[in-house]
């Protein structure tokens, strides 16, 4: 699994996701970040999609833990990974779980 994902913009900072694979069946994304005067484009979406696909492909299980910066609230954030398959850890509170999903 790829351990950057980047989109570039003409002028600015890019938006960025990092994902760091600590087993060979499960990585943690570390960060997705889209610079304020890029969000609300779909950009972070498309940059979640792209790694969701590569942990598909891989049969990677995939963590995160919630926390919110300079944008959305935690339960924003929460709601938002939800709608693509993320749900609740039973060990820690703010994190999510996504296990593989199967080809559409």
């Amino acid at each position: 699994m790829r351990s950057g994902y980047y989109r570039k913009f003409e002028h600015g900072l890019p938006a960025v996701a990092d994902v760091w694979q600590y087993k060979p069946d499960a990585a943690l994304i570390t960060r997705i970040n889209v610079p304020k005067g890029q969000r609300q484009q779909g950009i972070g979406t498309d940059l979640l999609k792209e790694i969701l696909a590569d942990a598909d492909r891989e049969g990677m299980t995939l963590h995160i833990e919630v926390q919110a910066s300079d944008g959305p609230s935690r339960k924003q954030l929460r709601q938002w990974y939800m709608k693509y398959g993320f749900v609740s850890s039973d060990v820690f509170k703010y994190f999510l779980i996504r296990t593989p999903q199967p080809p559409a």
